[in-house]
């Protein structure tokens, strides 16, 4: 009888194990946890992932110190393959991922990305300004201008100068040339501020940022947005008050929508909803992405963080939860070999 017993108190324990929310067993009291980023110390990543982090250790069990190590070099991927390969799967860092996605879909990337435990994303958006004395007031007038529009850009394999200049290529004549090899967003703001190109782009937290010094200083202005895409594919605006750039195409080119140019545009926008990943290493117990998952989500709507944001001019950032990311990822994995997109890819990055 009681080995009888003893085993049915094993199988009863066995089973509320399996009905128990597991998530409760995920601890961090008196830990520090760090997020590992693949960009530099000063970049717009670290000051955004800076910024956030005390109010995700908030929300974690056991609330957590959190710090922020910067893996940076290779565009970001040598940080991503430093999360894959050399970081244990205890659930004690995140790896917060900026870009790697469009990578991953536009170019190669040196470890499987998809094989990641996804914890869940955070979109992002670039806005594309211009010299006002170029004669472009409105997104409206690339239709219309006569002469090329120089664009300055860090690389031409950019996701971001990649849809730029895939819209502007659907005009059906060259109008653009493009420059490239300035070092990031600043080195292509000095550019347009030279006259050296008139054409550039910024993400939107450090457009909004600069927004006010730019109406002072007169000298440009957006004059549309990438905006991003939300958890159910549709592109929406990120908050700058400007148009994006899939509905100024619609709008101008309308005939080219079911182009291929147009196909492999909105394969990279779809890239923008998981534009800041944040992924645990593989083999990871799935509580733990649970548990960040959860903590991420409630932090960014933290009414304290918000209102950090509002302070710096930042834009509300949308949380992307870890199952949305997850089957968006694999969307986009499998869609990079569609062979129309691979060619129009190739030739607007200049591959050869």
């Amino acid at each position: 009888m009681f080995r009888f017993l003893s085993g049915l108190g094993g199988i009863l324990l066995a089973v509320s194990l399996l009905v128990s929310p597991a998530i409760a067993e995920v601890n961090f009291a008196g830990k520090t946890v760090r997020i590992l980023i693949n960009f530099g110390v000063g970049s717009s990543t670290d000051v955004m992932t800076r910024q956030f982090a005390p109010f995700v250790g908030q929300y974690l069990p056991g609330n957590p110190t959190v710090i922020v190590e910067a893996k940076p070099g290779g565009r970001g991927t040598l940080g991503t393959a430093y999360m894959y390969k050399n970081v244990k799967p205890d659930g004690m860092t995140l790896g917060g991922l900026t870009i790697i996605v469009a990578r991953m879909a536009t170019a190669k990337v040196p470890v499987d990305i998809t094989k990641f435990v996804q914890v869940g994303a955070r979109g992002g958006a670039a806005v594309v300004y211009v010299r006002k004395d170029s004669g472009i007031k409105t997104a409206s007038d690339l239709k219309s201008v006569s002469q090329k529009v120089i664009m300055g850009a860090t690389t031409p394999r950019s996701p971001s100068v990649m849809q730029i200049r895939l819209f502007l290529n659907a005009f059906g004549q060259d109008k653009h040339k493009l420059i490239a090899g300035y070092k990031g967003q600043l080195g292509m703001l000095k550019a347009v501020r030279s006259g050296e190109v008139q054409m550039a782009f910024m993400n939107n937290g450090q457009w909004m940022a600069r927004r006010d010094g730019f109406t002072k200083e007169g000298l440009v202005h957006g004059i549309m947005e990438s905006g991003q895409n939300d958890a159910s594919g549709k592109v929406v605006g990120s908050g700058v008050k400007l148009p994006t750039v899939d509905a100024t195409w619609r709008k101008l080119l309308p005939d080219t929508i079911g182009s291929d140019g147009y196909k492999a545009f909105s394969f990279i926008q779809q890239t923008r909803a998981l534009n800041y990943l944040y992924v645990l290493p593989p083999k990871t117990p799935v509580d733990y992405a649970k548990a960040w998952d959860k903590a991420m989500a409630s932090a960014i709507k933290d009414p304290g963080y918000l209102a950090l944001l509002d302070k710096n001019s930042a834009p509300h950032p949308a949380w992307t939860n870890r199952d949305t990311t997850t089957k968006t990822l694999m969307q986009i994995a499998a869609k990079k070999n569609d062979p129309a997109i691979t060619a129009m890819i190739k030739k607007i990055s200049g591959k050869k």
